[in-house]
């Protein structure tokens, strides 16, 4: 029986929307929402939270959770769930099999999209890591940078992920015409784009060699820390999930989760 287990990175300050982890909806902090939806998935065993803040540590205390502090040099969150994880094996005393790096800011992740990404990678011995993806249905999704959008290759791998709308439908949009009203007015060319959702699952062995690999250049270029991944050679196994995820980024984004949450 393979040991799985949940890591939450959860750094403290953030560009678009500071200390949005923290940030209150009916008295629950972002972090709190994503670690309830967290625990409902059947597969993880336990859950951890790796946070560089010592006010994260204290509010992950408060709502029952289990902190691991970690250094504030990390430069994406896969760097500081391995840390943890080293914490984490330490205190256990044996080794776990599988890494779950659920987004802190995801407070919406839906359990059942957790255990399908895990059972992606558990099914298939040839599979390192895995990660999951939505279908685009609405065409303000296709051209928002903070929406990450993926391209998958006939066997469910990535080929590509970006913060611009890919593939771009050449045959279907003229010459210098603009794509964007195009996409408004054929809703047909929305179909096959896909949202990435920010939720990793590792296998112990490949954690450790993809926190090892230098940072690449797409990686840096697009400020996507998969593109590593996928530059250095390796395969990422996309399961498609029929449920669609807020993640927290800009004070819209938290607009629109209060009033899903108001619903």
């Amino acid at each position: 029986m393979e040991k799985i287990v949940g890591i939450i990175p959860a750094r403290l300050e953030s560009t678009r929307l500071p200390k949005k982890l923290l940030k209150k909806v009916n008295g629950k902090s972002i972090l709190n929402y994503t670690f309830l939806q967290a625990k409902k998935s059947k597969l993880i065993e336990d859950i951890y939270i790796a946070t560089d803040s010592n006010e994260i540590f204290d509010e992950v205390r408060s709502f029952g959770g289990k902190p691991i502090l970690t250094s504030k040099n990390h430069k994406s969150g896969s760097d500081r769930i391995a840390e943890a994880l080293d914490i984490i094996e330490v205190r256990l005393g044996y080794k776990i099999d599988v890494i779950v790096n659920i987004q802190g800011d995801e407070p919406t992740i839906s359990p059942d999209t957790i255990d399908s990404t895990i059972k992606g990678l558990l099914e298939d011995s040839s599979v390192n890591v895995s990660t999951s993806c939505v279908e685009i249905k609405n065409f303000e999704d296709l051209f928002d940078i903070n929406i990450v959008k993926v391209v998958l290759d006939i066997r469910g791998n990535a080929l590509y992920f970006s913060r611009l709308p890919i593939p771009f439908y050449r045959k279907n949009v003229l010459d210098m015409c603009d794509f964007q009203i195009q996409a408004k007015e054929n809703k047909l060319l929305l179909k096959n784009y896909y949202k990435h959702i920010g939720l990793y699952v590792y296998r112990r062995e490949f954690l450790k060699i993809f926190v090892n690999i230098k940072h690449t250049f797409l990686e840096q270029m697009e400020e996507l820390e998969q593109l590593r991944i996928l530059e250095s050679g390796y395969k990422i196994k996309v399961v498609e999930t029929h449920f669609d995820s807020i993640s927290i980024d800009t004070k819209k984004d938290l607009s629109t989760f209060k009033n899903l949450i108001k619903m």
